[in-house]
């Protein structure tokens, strides 16, 4: 007994040797575990150092490299705008002119040399190519009043002195109007003379009566959308009353406009913007309802077997079109 527990002892004191080897390399290991890593962030908080230094001289090299180019480039253009002058000055001497010429004297004539310096050339942008509207037999009265609107587009873009703007009418107008304009045009003399003659010897009595009548006749079509219609009412409310105020033209079209549409806009637009862009999303919403509620296609039995597709168009009602009450 005294001999196994004597090596026993022995087996624990060699175990307990060995634990205190392992722990002691364990030790080792996690400090040089730890030093290597703590050389590493130096190392690398180094090289963070030196690449920040190398790449701010970068960019003051780059600055100071942009800078130079940017100066040689404004000496170039000097340059060259100094040759474009020097080339655009005109020289010119004094010819002899047909006036009796001066007695002449006996001492040495003097010579005078005169330079004439022109302005610098600036480069013009190309002219936009119009032509003057033309007018001949319609009779209608849109075309009439679209005549006059497109000689006045031409004229903002185009300003003619009066002298050319009557020559120029004596070449676009044909027909009947030509005829008028020979036996008027020496009472004329300028454009808003000639536009209320014309009017007036061409526009029918009744216009504004036949305006306030298209006006009253002219509402939202079924396929129609509200900014179309919007934008198309208001520009007749405009050639029937060009003084007609946002309020009254908001009311009109509210009033010729889908019924429904207009129940939910009543009262909460003032203006045909407003008004265009909540009746757009009020028909978007419509639109989507209409797509979220149609149910999919389905296939119903035949008697003789086979199956039939039930497209959407047949199980629920006709679509309501933005225009539809």
């Amino acid at each position: 007994y005294d001999n196994h527990a004597l090596g026993f002892m022995e087996q624990l004191q060699g175990l307990q040797e060995a634990v205190d080897s392992l722990g002691t390399r364990l030790k080792e290991a996690v400090d040089s575990t730890l030093c290597r890593e703590e050389g590493l962030r130096a190392a690398m908080a180094k090289l963070g150092e030196e690449l920040k230094e190398y790449v701010d001289a970068s960019l003051q090299r780059m600055d100071r490299v942009v800078a130079a180019c940017l100066q040689r480039r404004d000496e170039q253009w000097r340059e060259e705008l100094k040759q474009h002058e020097a080339k655009s000055r005109l020289s010119w001497r004094p010819t002899r002119s047909s006036t009796p010429a001066a007695p002449i004297s006996t001492g040495p004539r003097p010579t005078t040399d005169v330079t004439l310096a022109l302005p610098p050339v600036v480069p013009s942008t190309p002219p936009i190519r119009m032509e003057f509207p033309k007018f001949g037999e319609s009779r209608s009265s849109a075309d009439i009043v679209d005549f006059i609107e497109q000689c006045e587009n031409f004229l903002t873009l185009r300003p003619l002195c009066d002298a050319e703007l009557m020559g120029t009418l004596n070449a676009v107008l044909k027909g009947p109007a030509r005829s008028w304009w020979l036996a008027t045009r020496s009472k004329i003399n300028t454009w808003v003379q000639f536009k209320k003659a014309f009017l007036e010897a061409f526009l029918p009595s009744d216009y504004q009566a036949e305006i306030e009548e298209q006006l009253r006749a002219h509402g939202q079509a079924p396929q129609q959308c509200l900014r179309d219609f919007a934008y198309d009412h208001r520009a007749l409310c405009l050639k029937w009353r060009p003084d007609m105020g946002e309020g009254e033209i908001v009311h009109r079209i509210l009033s010729a406009c889908n019924p429904r549409l207009a129940s939910g806009l009543r009262g909460t637009v003032s203006t045909v913007e407003q008004l265009v862009k909540v009746g757009s999303l009020i028909e978007r919403d419509w639109s989507n309802t209409r797509d979220y509620w149609s149910p999919p296609s389905q296939e119903v039995p035949h008697a003789g077997g086979k199956g039939a597709r039930i497209s959407p168009q047949n199980t629920r009602e006709p679509p309501v079109a933005p225009g539809d009450p």
